[in-house]
């Protein structure tokens, strides 16, 4: 069965390359902050707004979406100093070299006067930054890659490690941490067929399994570099492409409606939560849609936080809860209903007959 998915097709680096690995900067405290941090730094300084990349961990790739914790990237890559300088440079044997060396500190202070804020903020990580082996030419800057360019392009995203698929089609120039492979291209019809059950079950006999569960899948890049993309034809493409369009946006509407009642919730604490600090939910009100019903939420509430909702407002909230569930249960079967269109033309693709789909159905669940 596997064979017949495998053999006669482009294998995904045959098509788009190897994936590539995300960032590593080896002292995430110091170069990946908050977006507080970030608009307090640009406010003050509107120039150095492009050394900051919205960034995202492992985690906050999900299938069709991200999930972000809205923190960014301070991005000064390896040799960003000197050529922001603009160091004069001297022809040796057809060579174009540096005519001098800067030393540290006279690098910094130029930095001190070019962008402050930015200089202020990093200055109390000097030490740590400078023990990295992951660094550019001076402590400030990240280490050398070649394919920065590359997270300023369309591209699919997906996590190293994967619980069902998880694959996203990205056009807003994040960058991920090393938790993080990117597939440099602009077809967004491929993220469909990645997020396919049929691609799945091929994960599924080629990429090593880890505890948790049977969908828990370790996904390197030498393995996925080896998935089968099937040809399509310019109007199969378009059809995927928007099944993939209509995924994203309803992942999209629902994580907002989920996020903005969690916002709501987080009203109900006794002293007020500080800005952002949905983890202070619980898992159970973290997943506040995933309750039975507003009695279950309720005792949720009174649980997590040792209070009650007051009397005045219990219906408010009941009517609130109640709706907002309906739309999440109906943006997740509109959901549904496109996952199976896109499985229904990614089986057509690979020429499956009916026993053969039946065999992925069982072996694959959403």
């Amino acid at each position: 069965m596997r064979d017949k998915l495998t053999h006669g097709h482009a294998s995904l680096k045959e098509v788009f390359g190897s994936p590539l690995y995300g960032i590593k900067t080896g002292l995430n405290e110091a170069f990946v902050i908050d977006r507080a941090t970030r608009d307090r730094l640009v406010f003050a300084d509107p120039e150095s707004a492009p050394l900051f990349k919205p960034f995202l961990e492992g985690k906050d790739i999900k299938r069709w979406q991200v999930e972000s914790e809205d923190r960014w990237l301070i991005l000064l890559p390896k040799g960003w100093t000197k050529s922001t300088m603009n160091m004069p440079v001297a022809v040796v044997n057809n060579a174009s070299i540096a005519t001098n060396y800067i030393a540290e500190e006279t690098a910094f202070t130029w930095l001190q006067t070019r962008h402050p804020h930015l200089a202020a903020y990093l200055a109390p990580f000097a030490d740590a930054a400078r023990k990295r082996t992951d660094k550019g030419e001076y402590w400030w800057e990240l280490r050398a890659c070649a394919y920065y360019e590359a997270f300023d392009k369309p591209k699919i995203f997906y996590p190293v490690i994967s619980q069902g698929s998880k694959f996203l089609f990205d056009t807003d120039s994040f960058i991920s941490n090393d938790k993080g492979f990117i597939i440099p291209t602009e077809n967004a019809s491929s993220v469909a067929i990645l997020n396919s059950k049929a691609i799945w079950f091929v994960i599924q006999g080629i990429c090593s399994p880890l505890r948790g569960g049977i969908w828990r899948y370790e996904l390197r890049g030498q393995n996925i570099e080896t998935l089968p993309i099937p040809t399509a034809t310019n109007a199969q493409q378009s059809e995927l492409t928007h099944l993939a369009t209509a995924c994203a946006q309803a992942a999209k509407e629902r994580l907002a409606v989920q996020r903005r009642v969690g916002r709501r919730i987080l009203e109900l604490l006794p002293v007020p939560a500080p800005k952002g600090a949905q983890a202070n939910l619980g898992d159970k009100l973290g997943s506040w849609w995933l309750l039975d019903d507003f009695k279950a939420f309720h005792f949720e509430v009174q649980k997590r936080f040792k209070t009650e909702i007051p009397l005045r407002e219990r219906n408010d909230w009941e009517q609130l809860f109640n709706e907002e569930k309906t739309l999440i249960l109906q943006l997740s079967a509109n959901l549904a209903a496109t996952e199976r269109s896109i499985d229904d033309i990614v089986y057509n693709l690979f020429k499956l007959n009916a026993a053969e789909i039946a065999l992925i159905e069982r072996a694959v669940k959403r």
